[in-house]
């Protein structure tokens, strides 16, 4: 789910730029000036390059929606779609988090229904749902849950 976006400032001889990019990391999507690769390393492969070349450049971690996700309408606030059709959520903006267990007398579902108009995206994925919230929202997040006697596990942005 996480990958790395550098955002380029490319003069008159961004394709050159660019190729000389794709030979150094794996270049998994773009959107405009914006390459998003999914290792670290090659984030780091492209950082290299851009300092080389002098050119202006700022990286960002990105969290990738898989397929089957659902995003509200709000997400595009905190993202974007790239030239490939998938939505990506500027991470340090987002937090991740699944319900994990809870008392006796938990109540997930209603405190599901109860975070929904401020949920940016629901990720049914193996092993359970995952939820993306405004990280600034994770008090809230918290105190839904406890409302509703659950417990949540922060997976990214606690």
């Amino acid at each position: 789910m996480l990958a790395y976006g550098i955002a380029i400032e490319a003069d008159e001889d961004g394709e050159a730029l660019l190729a000389s990019l794709e030979r150094r990391a794996r270049i998994a999507d773009r959107d405009k000036e914006l390459l998003i690769v999914d290792e670290e390393t090659d984030a780091d492969a492209l950082e290299e390059g851009l300092r080389a070349s002098g050119t202006v450049y700022e990286r960002f971690r990105l969290l990738r929606l898989p397929q089957g996700a659902e995003a509200a309408p709000q997400a595009v606030d905190y993202g974007f779609v790239s030239e490939k059709g998938t939505f990506y959520l500027y991470a340090h903006l987002c937090a991740v988090f699944r319900f994990d267990g809870g008392f006796a007398e938990a109540e997930p579902a209603q405190a599901e229904e109860q975070m929904q108009e401020h949920l940016l995206a629901r990720l049914p994925l193996p092993g359970g749902t995952r939820y993306i919230a405004d990280r600034s929202l994770n008090e809230l997040m918290q105190g839904i849950a406890k409302a509703y006697r659950c417990k949540l596990a922060f997976e990214y942005g606690e």
